[in-house]
């Protein structure tokens, strides 16, 4: 990890945060083809988002795959099924159905708040070049606000405190991961990295 003289730090702290956010753009477009090295701020992005996808889905597709099943047999019961084999498909077909409707439309909208909270503080930890739980917050009441629009104010009130709850929760275990448990590491050599990138790419800006 190259360190900075104090002239280029200096550089570095007149840039204004529109000026950030484009020479982050020339540096994400210019890796373009590094798919094996990832930006890490988009990194922590997609990386929460398909696990929260996953994780939320398969959730709550267990749980109603098996209500659907427990169904199933009861309404069963009831019937009468010429072959066994039959009666063992179509209860294997209630499951498989209800893992994947319930699994996906749970899964899209923890996945959306996830998404969300992590974006506005990968955005905000660029433009700000300040890496802290308040960027979580701000995501989660934004998330949770937009969420909840479609139950007007006091919906959208609701949603904001919930998903600020929901953004703080989630950044305080993110930045006890980056901060404590892995010494800061990952973080000081992103921001080096662009560091590095924006005072080697300061013509972008003329």
């Amino acid at each position: 990890m190259e360190s900075l003289s104090n002239e280029e730090r200096l550089k570095l702290q007149t840039l204004s945060g529109v000026e950030r956010m484009r020479l982050y753009y020339a540096m994400a477009a210019a890796r373009d083809s590094s798919i094996d090295t990832p930006l890490f701020e988009l990194k922590e992005v997609y990386i929460p988002a398909l696990a929260s996808f996953v994780v939320s889905g398969s959730i709550l597709g267990t749980i109603r795959a098996k209500q659907a099943g427990d169904g199933f047999i009861r309404r069963a019961e009831q019937e009468a099924y010429a072959h066994k084999v039959q009666a063992v498909r179509d209860w294997h077909s209630a499951q498989f159905r209800s893992f994947f409707k319930y699994g996906y439309r749970f899964g899209w909208r923890v996945s959306f708040l996830v998404t969300s909270i992590f974006a506005t503080q990968s955005l905000f930890w660029i433009y700000t070049d300040h890496y802290t739980i308040s960027h979580y917050s701000i995501g989660g009441t934004l998330a949770g606000a937009v969420y909840r629009m479609n139950m007007g104010l006091r919906g959208m009130f609701v949603g904001s405190i919930l998903g600020a709850v929901m953004g703080t929760l989630s950044g305080s275990l993110q930045y006890l991961n980056h901060m404590h448990i892995n010494k800061g590491r990952e973080i000081k050599s992103a921001e080096n990295r662009r560091h590095l990138f924006y005072l080697k790419h300061l013509d972008i800006l003329k």
